[in-house]
């Protein structure tokens, strides 16, 4: 078998075999078979499978059928299209293949063992119906002993139907792929086994098993005796049960000074059980098991003991690639992605994952919401017949995870609507397990809806805040909300799904977080969504300007990933997992360090760690160069804070001109979790533009309107700019923004109506320029009265200035005031500049783009980026200076004071921004924070533009590097949206 088993849970029957075992964990060679890889499959479309009806019997002949990889989804093999969510069509698959029975196996029961199939099946060998199931992402197993003869070959067949009863259940906002997606185990077990097994700790280091055993007869006595041992082999505990003629078995061990399982301390131990019969020992266990205890009152969750915070986001088993069958490398990417982003948490959407994903979950320390699959078909959940389905998901769900120590809260559907049917399923999970919570995922309108619903629940199950079962989970709370969801129930709150990452913008995930960082009563929240829900498809389309495809993102020109328009674009990384910046946003908000300033403090969010354990560094930087470095001691509880003593001396005479403190922090793996820069503003500093010009000499020339000064060649007749050596720089000086390039989650949101409120933007975030009247234009400088007009009642107008500098400075000066109703996001006004101005260095807040409310994945520093790179586009904050130059060096350099500039490419070439105003991100269907009235809205500043040829001078090599430097260019697509 390619993926090692470690869990032993119990597997409930099927509706005609009963087969409450559980898997091997030892001996897999001798008694295990995988039997994935290639089948016999055939696909047909319908639900009838009209001459293929009797593909089960051996002697039906499937020479003319195809092969189809297991696990794996046959869409993606290319036998039918795929469907997004509820709308899926019917269809049939016919797997058939032979299976080797050993003849080693005589005497044992024989079990065959179907980790996921999408959606309903039915199980034949030899012809004979072994049973069927219909909860996809259930495990079952079957008994199939009395058809299966060791020392024999024998014909296997599973008969797949795309919409048994209840299959809207197993659709959610994804990609309904069918098929079998997991693996499939063969195995033989003795007659005496083990049925099930569970695992309860404390934090004091005690350890409950109890085993139920099957296969007995009346007089025979049971032992299950053992050791636990620790991650070095060390035996440290024993256990052993009485003997017994019952099925149950019960033992205890105390673990002395146990290493406590956290996701901050996945420390594992092992318990290896042995069953014996009559003294006999007839089957051995081994399992890792993570000791550590849950408790929740008062509005309080706790994990050994102490108050905890989740910060993670929501995680589906798909792959680009592989569908619903991910794989073992996937897996392993995914949850290193998570940890480097500073989550701890995963809330598995809308099922129970692969078995894998949570063994991956319990070494590399990784909190989980483990759901019970049921998240559309909603109008089933008022039929009282599907009681006993929803039931029959909660029972395989639970017995399959929950001795897995990263499981810490049962999720009890996704987004359902209040059902008498859905809240006996919540009281029923609550009966199976009372060692954890289990939660109902809420929209806001039912979360809301039901705050005295919940009550009247309370009542009649006897519940309080101190002994409830169940934690609330409201959707999608605005950050003024946040906290008054929490005082809306008196219990622990957890936002399932929160700041929906639609497209690249990624508003509200700061604000809403801090919220839950410092609200007691708030466990925390999972961002929906990890990663875009895509499927490469090739294809012969184009992504062409306008159309649906331009939509999506193209590794190559001949291939995109599918993700149904922008139903599936909720990723912070793409689908393939290249990083969106929303990706950086979440790990810099999710920082267990947080460095506040003035004064200079730091904020311990570890729940477990003290910043002794974190390795803290320092350096000193002048002009992006290192000065002075360090390391820092930091003593500090979790959840407490602490003044940091950092004060190095700047070297005297001063000779750069920004100065600022960089500070790092590594964990124990040398894994770096946070950085901060930290500004200096020493007195008497030398100015960049001083330094970056100041070297031209001669005279200013005016002829024609056009003015030759030492540098550059300015023409007052079309606003453009050429440096010395005669290369066009600025196509264009005089240009306004007045909102930003659309993006998925502004259009989206645009074209709601959940918005609480509806805003007017002006229809063209670039009005053109209709008028241009040059008023002076001599040696000294150019004002130009300028205007663009939006519609017909919309426009901006008013003066832009040229003011020519000594040293080859060029003074710009903006004043311009819009006209008309709207509301705007971004203000400024704008250069356009050529195309082959491909390459921007610049000190301020980077490396990637920022705004209010998403900025703290940036940091004050000395950054390039080239306009071909992925993360290129958006606004920069505190910018002091930026150069664009082409690969030579020829360009020009924007000296500001603090600036927000803003770049993206057009159309028309390159276009650079400087903002006036600036508000936040967009979130879907939720509009930006700080939105500003157009009408009157005046966009007033001022900034240094400094002409470049590829002879810089010394103090900007010293800055900037070589003027014919190559800055990488990250660019991971052919095409990509948002861009």
């Amino acid at each position: 078998m390619d993926r090692n088993i470690l869990g032993m849970v119990l597997l409930m029957a099927s509706t005609t075999a009963s087969a409450q075992v559980a898997l091997p964990t030892t001996e897999k060679a001798t008694y295990t078979r995988s039997l994935s890889g290639q089948w016999d499959f055939k696909y047909i479309a319908g639900s009838s499978a009209g001459s293929d009806s009797l593909f089960f019997m051996p002697e039906y002949d499937t020479g003319a059928w195809k092969t189809i990889k297991v696990p794996g989804n046959w869409e993606l093999q290319g036998f039918a299209g795929m469907t997004y969510g509820k709308k899926v069509r019917a269809g049939l698959g016919l797997y058939r293949r032979t299976i080797d029975i050993p003849a080693e196996w005589d005497g044992r029961g024989i079990y065959l063992c179907l980790e996921g199939v999408n959606f309903g099946y039915t199980l034949y060998v030899d012809g004979h119906e072994a049973g069927s199931f219909n909860s996809s992402y259930n495990r079952q197993t079957f008994d199939i002993t009395r058809f299966a003869q060791p020392g024999h070959t024998h014909t296997l067949a599973v008969r797949v139907d795309t919409r048994p009863r209840g299959f809207e259940f197993d659709t959610n906002d994804d990609w309904s792929l069918s098929g079998i997606s997991r693996d499939v185990l063969l195995f033989a077990l003795p007659k005496v086994h083990i049925d099930d097994i569970t695992i309860n700790t404390s934090m004091d280091g005690r350890v409950d098993i109890e085993a139920l055993v099957a296969g007995k007869g009346k007089k025979d006595k049971t032992v299950i005796e053992g050791e636990i041992t620790d991650a070095e082999g060390n035996r440290v505990a024993s256990l052993a049960s009485a003997a017994t003629t019952s099925a149950r078995h019960r033992a205890a061990a105390g673990v002395p000074q146990p290493h406590l399982w956290t996701a901050e301390t996945p420390y594992l131990y092992t318990v290896s059980l042995r069953l014996k019969l009559n003294g006999q020992t007839v089957q051995t266990y081994n399992g890792k098991v993570g000791i550590r205890e849950i408790a929740w009152d008062g509005g309080i969750y706790r994990i050994n003991g102490r108050p905890v915070k989740f910060h993670g986001a929501t995680h589906h088993d798909l792959s680009p690639v592989h569908g619903r069958s991910i794989t073992d490398e996937e897996m392993k990417r995914d949850l290193q992605m998570m940890k480097d982003a500073n989550m701890n948490f995963l809330r598995t959407s809308h099922y129970p994952p692969a078995p894998r994903l949570l063994e991956l979950c319990d070494s590399i320390g990784m909190y989980v919401m483990c759901e019970v699959p049921f998240g559309f078909g909603e109008s089933n959940l008022k039929d009282s017949t599907f009681l006993d389905d929803l039931k029959n998901r909660a029972r395989l769900t639970l017995r399959r995870d929950k001795n897995h120590p990263s499981v810490v809260v049962w999720s009890v559907g996704n987004e359902n609507p209040v059902t008498d049917i859905g809240l006996k399923t919540g009281l029923y999970v609550a009966s199976l397990d009372s060692t954890r919570p289990f939660t109902f995922p809420m929209t806001p309108s039912v979360y809301k809806d039901w705050a005295e619903g919940h009550k009247a629940f309370d009542r009649a199950n006897g519940f309080n805040s101190r002994n409830t079962p169940y934690i609330v989970s409201p959707h999608y709370p605005r950050p003024s909300e946040v906290a008054a969801f929490a005082k809306m129930y008196d219990r622990p709150m957890v936002a399932t799904e929160y700041a929906h990452a639609l497209g690249t913008d990624f508003g509200q995930m700061q604000d809403i977080y801090e919220v839950m960082a410092t609200t007691p009563g708030i466990l925390g929240g999972s961002v929906w969504e990890f990663f875009d829900q895509g499927i490469l498809v090739d294809t012969d389309k184009k992504p062409t300007p306008g159309s649906k495809f331009a939509d999506y993102v193209w590794p190559t020109p001949g291939s995109y990933y599918d993700t149904s328009g922008n139903q599936g674009t909720d990723g912070m990384t793409y689908a393939d997992r290249t990083p969106q910046t929303d990706y950086y946003q979440a790990r810099k908000v999710y920082s267990n360090i947080i460095i506040r300033e003035a004064p200079l403090r730091v904020l311990n969010r570890f729940d477990f760690t003290n910043l002794s354990d974190i390795d803290f560094g320092w350096q000193l930087m002048g002009d992006g160069k290192e000065l002075a470095s360090g390391k820092l001691d930091v003593e500090c509880a979790p959840h407490d804070s602490t003044l940091l003593s950092l004060s190095p001396r700047v070297p005297q005479p001063l000779s750069a001109s920004k100065y600022w403190i960089s500070i790092t922090a590594k964990d124990r793996q040398g894994r770096q979790i946070y950085e901060k820069s930290v500004r200096l503003c020493p007195d008497g500093a030398p100015g960049l533009a001083q330094r970056i010009g100041g070297e031209p000499e001669g005279r200013t020339k005016v002829k024609k309107g056009v003015v030759t000064a030492p540098g550059y060649t300015f023409d007052g007749n079309t606003l453009s700019l050429k440096n010395a050596e005669g290369v066009e720089i600025i196509s264009d000086m005089a240009l306004a923004r007045i909102g930003r390039k659309p993006t998925l989650a502004s259009t989206a949101t645009q074209a709601s109506r959940r918005s609480s409120k509806l805003h007017s933007l002006w229809p063209a975030y670039m009005p053109g320029k209709t008028v241009t009247t040059v008023e002076a234009n001599n040696r000294k400088g150019c004002t130009a009265r300028v205007r663009f007009d939006c519609d017909s009642t919309r426009y901006i107008d008013g003066t832009v200035a040229i003011e020519h500098k000594p040293g080859g400075i060029i003074g710009y000066t903006f004043d311009l005031t819009a006209h008309g109703n709207g509301e705007t996001v971004e203000a400024g006004a704008a250069l356009m500049l050529p195309k082959e101005l491909t390459n921007m260095r610049y000190m301020g807040n980077g490396p990637y783009a920022a705004y209010p409310g998403r900025d703290m994945l940036s940091e004050y520093g000395l950054w390039s980026i080239t306009s071909g790179d992925l993360y290129y586009p958006g606004n920069r904050q505190h910018v002091d200076i930026a150069l664009f130059t082409d690969d030579d060096g020829n360009g020009f350099a924007i000296v500001a004071d603090d600036a927000d500039i803003a770049v993206e490419n057009h159309d028309r070439g390159i276009v650079v921004g400087i903002n006036t105003h600036v508000a936040s991100a967009y979130n879907k269907y939720e509009w930006p924070a700080g939105m500003t009235e157009t009408d009157g809205l005046r966009m007033k500043g001022s900034f240094d533009i400094i002409p470049l040829t590829g002879r810089w001078n010394e103090a900007t090599r010293a800055i900037f590097g070589q003027p014919d430097g190559e800055i990488p260019t990250f660019m991971p697509f052919y095409h990509a949206y948002d861009l």
